[in-house]
């Protein structure tokens, strides 16, 4: 399972002249004769929060995950038009081994490295042990992998692995498939982690920490300045990453000879059509508005809804850009810290509590006011682009004052002061029920979800301070756990959903488990799903599992959003799917008629 959201833009000056043109000739003016694909023009997007990295082992954005495949490439991946799992790197799907514990893959004979070295088997070890090394920035990964017993190499074949697992786990095949490969002459220079196999790091962490070439090696892979230097993003995708502006803009470049060109009929990841694709950091509506009509960006993804409709309302930017909505698997979230530290409340640590504040988040009038309508209501971690995981299965707790003062009453927490604010005596310390909701900056709808709740909590004796926080800040501050609140999303695979980095106590300290949630019959059921291959039997230990989280109330759910597109229409190849942010930039290519950048 992997994380959150994207956007394009762009436009032709000249288009703007014949503004008062019939629609008609407008949609005509982009029609063309032209059937075969064609390489150049820009692809100018806007996305509204700057990714923290691009480091596919490190960061942790949303906006982060759409841009890797531009960079990087796996053993397979999942193509978003059907939902099924496809060669990338590798020749073929894995061989599994009858007892299901070996899974051979064999990489393509063209696959190549920028500086024209053949991508080997050793390239994948690496980025493995690069995962798993325990002092590696990595911790959102290495859960994935826990099941990985060794590798057995081939001296005759460089280009053949094979995975030896522990026990049989369904989900391997998505997490070996779907690891990023890293060339090693780039982020290990000196070929340090050579001088380790990989069950040295599996097995001898403690040991290994007294060798200076182990220890030099995380520290240089950790190193700040590396998270975006274009020296340090390199791959062997389409694209390389030519300049990063800070809060401007991130600027691919499409590699001019690239050995995956070759296979781009077999599907999206391997087409690379736009020269540049360029991510500019835009949060605000009314500059989104500006620049198309502009004519400054070609496509834009994640728009605040209520910009997206008064977007559709304008007449200039409907002659010559689609619009496009798709149900995204992803869901947005209030989370809530269960296990606090010195720094934080020990209030959310009460399951009354935390169901008293679900019982104050009036989501349907949230649902309405902030996104106004483009989603569907969840009260679980289940949607509806999952055959496996009911999104229907619980009631949603609703807006109800007089429950959640009941709940706030029997936990202890009473304005014994009269100042409108509840307090309580824990651990001989008087606290006031006054709770931290971070947010990241410029981004409005964790803004209004904060404010709203703000406000419905109020009246229930309940004081929430909003507090904005940079990108990089409120990341931290969640790995940290340093937080009372905050609100964000995840996103869903269409595949069979791994819980145990969310919601697995094991995951807590060096995993997406930010929360504390720590439930010792839910890990129980986190590791039988691994290992249940009775799709029936899973959903049922699903079932079980979202019942605990129901109860327990970790999490706020809120909904299913919808995804806002909006695309040129000089594009030829707008294929729409599920799967966030809903579009491929890289598969855009624009009749040479109709090119405006050359």
């Amino acid at each position: 399972m992997k994380i959150l959201q994207t956007l394009f833009v762009f436009l032709l000056i000249s288009y703007w002249v014949s503004c008062n043109t019939s629609q008609k000739k407008q949609k005509e003016y982009y029609q063309t004769a032209q059937k075969e694909p064609s390489f150049g023009d820009w692809v100018v997007l806007s996305i509204p929060v700057e990714p923290d990295n691009l480091n596919p082992f490190m960061g942790i954005s949303a906006y982060s995950l759409y841009m890797y495949p531009l960079l990087y490439q796996s053993l397979t991946i999942i193509d978003n038009a059907t939902n099924t799992e496809k060669p990338l790197l590798s020749e073929h799907l894995p061989f599994i081994s009858a007892d299901g514990l070996r899974y051979t893959y064999q990489i393509r004979s063209d696959a190549v490295w920028d500086n024209g070295t053949p991508i080997l088997a050793e390239d994948v070890v690496f980025s493995l042990k690069t995962i798993l090394h325990p002092y590696t920035h990595t911790n959102t990964h290495k859960p994935y992998y826990t099941n990985i017993q060794n590798v057995e190499l081939y001296p005759e074949n460089p280009r053949k692995i094979t995975f030896i697992f522990k026990q049989k786990d369904i989900l391997l095949r998505y997490s070996i498939g779907s690891m990023y490969i890293l060339p090693r002459y780039i982020f290990d220079e000196q070929n340090r982690m050579s001088k380790f196999s990989l069950t040295d790091i599996i097995n001898g962490q403690d040991r290994l920490k007294q060798n200076p070439d182990f220890m030099k090696f995380a520290e240089e892979f950790n190193n700040p300045s590396r998270l975006r230097d274009p020296k340090f993003h390199v791959g062997s995708g389409g694209y390389f990453l030519e300049k990063w502006s800070t809060q401007q803009q991130i600027v691919f470049r499409r590699k001019k000879t690239w050995w995956g060109y070759k296979h781009s009929h077999e599907h999206s990841a391997f087409q690379a059509y736009p020269d540049k694709i360029i991510y500019k950091i835009i949060n605000t509506g009314s500059t989104i508005i500006t620049e198309l009509k502009a004519g400054n960006i070609d496509a834009a993804f994640g728009i605040y809804p209520k910009d997206f409709e008064e977007i559709q309302q304008n007449d200039l930017i409907k002659h010559h850009f689609n619009f496009y909505t798709t149900k995204q698997p992803a869901i947005i979230y209030i989370g809530l810290n269960n296990l606090p530290k010195n720094t934080t409340h020990p209030a959310l640590a009460d399951v009354k509590v935390r169901r008293a504040i679900a019982h104050l988040t009036d989501v349907d009038k949230m649902l309405e006011k902030i996104y106004y309508n483009y989603g569907t209501r969840i009260s679980n971690f289940g949607l509806t682009n999952n055959k496996e995981i009911s999104p229907s299965s619980f009631e949603p707790i609703s807006y109800n004052l007089q429950i959640a003062k009941q709940l706030l009453d029997e936990s202890g927490w009473k304005d014994t002061d009269y100042d409108g604010i509840r307090d309580k005596i824990v651990h001989g310390k008087k606290y006031n029920l006054t709770l931290e909701f971070i947010l990241p900056t410029g981004s409005a709808t964790s803004q209004n979800i904060a404010l709203m709740l703000q406000q419905s909590a109020k009246p229930a004796g309940i004081k929430i301070d909003l507090v904005s926080q940079e990108a990089n800040v409120f990341i931290q501050k969640l790995k940290n756990r340093d937080f009372d609140l905050y609100t964000s999303g995840w996103t869903i695979p269409p595949t069979i959903f791994d819980s145990y980095q969310i919601f697995h106590s094991k995951s807590i300290e060096n995993g997406g488990n930010f929360v504390g949630f720590n439930n010792p019959k839910a890990d129980k059921l986190i590791e039988k799903i691994r290992t249940e291959f009775d799709e029936n039997e899973r959903r049922k230990i699903y079932y079980e599992l979202q019942k605990i989280i129901y109860d327990q109330q970790p999490y706020i759910f809120l909904w299913q959003p919808k995804e806002r597109l909006i695309i040129h229409k000089r594009f030829q190849n707008q294929v729409i799917f599920d799967a966030n942010p809903g579009f491929s930039p890289n598969m855009f290519w624009t009749p040479k008629e109709y090119v405006k950048y050359r």
